[in-house]
């Protein structure tokens, strides 16, 4: 295929401040099964000993629940799916966060990226949360769409910890991945939780400028991006703009190979061409000599869009081309499992 020219360069080179992290909770959580109604006995805190493998408290069984809780005055849900495996496991289970893009919910979020399925082949428990009104307080000070009253953060580490309490989690092995704003958003709970998500996986999205505050004296967090070269809402090439800009696809990688004390380069690899008629190539970018044996892998999908790669939007709107080279849910999940040990 004919290479386009790109943005800066890069065809060829390719490359805390903030809320409180505590979740105010007026009332227990409850958890809802699709068939039965469990309501839990206590709020996390107050649980001395998380499960042993296997074992369970309120869920019934695996499979797909919500869970409700207050976060001061605002209900936030979040639905949680428990593989198929998870009884019968000898050792605790990782946990994933998985964030929607704006405009999204958790449901949307299970539909476009296939989290679930791999929870199954894998044995991970998987949380899809909802953002207010569809939205989440990444750090960005000028949307009027994002309830800046509420921090999101603080209500991911609540549903951290309560699935902690009431289910068998390895807290090493406690990660976060998102779409768009819900990768901003995760980089932002990556960095304000600190040493409470092993690794994060930011899709459609570059380091936001606004999120770095909130990362400056955070400890090194493993990070995956997967951009598009040709993504329309989210440029390739940054934006600057003050308040509330981006990095750029490059300025991300570098931005993360400092902060992780990374002391390799990152010199770009060209993935083998897996899918021909998809119009994009892979360029992957990796530090891996970097502090606490933490990673940063920058995935540059040339001519793809603000897209998940593998994953057509389950609502069909056009967000650009999406790259078929590989299934970016299934990379990001061994990442993680990298990071985990597994």
């Amino acid at each position: 295929m004919t290479l386009r020219k790109i943005g800066l360069g890069l065809a060829l080179l390719l490359i805390m401040g903030g809320a409180s992290a505590s979740l105010a909770q007026d009332a227990t959580p409850e958890v809802t099964p699709e068939t039965t109604d469990a309501v839990s006995e206590a709020p996390p805190e107050a649980t001395e000993e998380p499960p042993p493998p296997g074992a369970m408290r309120d869920f019934p069984g695996p499979g797909t629940y919500t869970v409700t809780v207050m976060q001061g005055e605002v209900e936030r849900n979040y639905g949680v799916y428990i593989p198929e495996g998870y009884a019968d496991a000898a050792a605790p289970a990782p946990l994933l966060v998985v964030l929607h893009a704006a405009n999204g919910s958790g449901v949307l979020a299970e539909a476009h990226t296939g989290f679930t399925d791999l929870a199954d082949e894998f044995g991970f428990v998987v949380a899809y949360p909802d953002g207010i009104n569809g939205f989440w307080n990444d750090g960005r000070p000028l949307d009027t769409r994002v309830n800046l009253d509420v921090s999101d953060s603080a209500y991911i580490a609540g549903v951290i910890t309560f699935l902690s309490s009431r289910l068998s989690i390895d807290r090493a092995q406690v990660f976060a991945a998102g779409y768009s704003m819900g990768g901003m958003m995760a980089l932002r709970a990556g960095c304000e939780l600190n040493g409470m998500i092993a690794g994060v996986a930011s899709v459609a999205s570059t380091m936001p400028q606004y999120v770095t505050p909130f990362c400056q004296d955070g400890a090194p967090l493993s990070v995956l991006f997967m951009i598009g070269t040709d993504d329309r809402a989210i440029p390739w090439s940054g934006l600057s703009r003050q308040g509330d800009g981006y990095l750029s696809a490059a300025e991300s990688l570098i931005y993360w190979g400092e902060h992780n004390a990374c002391n390799d380069d990152a010199p770009p690899e060209a993935q083998p061409d897996a899918a021909p008629e998809d119009g994009t190539l892979v360029i992957l970018n990796r530090h891996t000599a970097c502090a606490d044996e933490t990673a940063v892998l920058l995935y540059g999908i040339l001519f793809g869009g603000h897209t998940w790669p593998g994953r057509p939007n389950p609502i069909g709107i056009d967000s650009g081309v999406v790259s078929r080279e590989f299934d970016g849910s299934r990379v990001i999940w061994e990442f993680f499992s990298a990071i985990g040990g597994e």
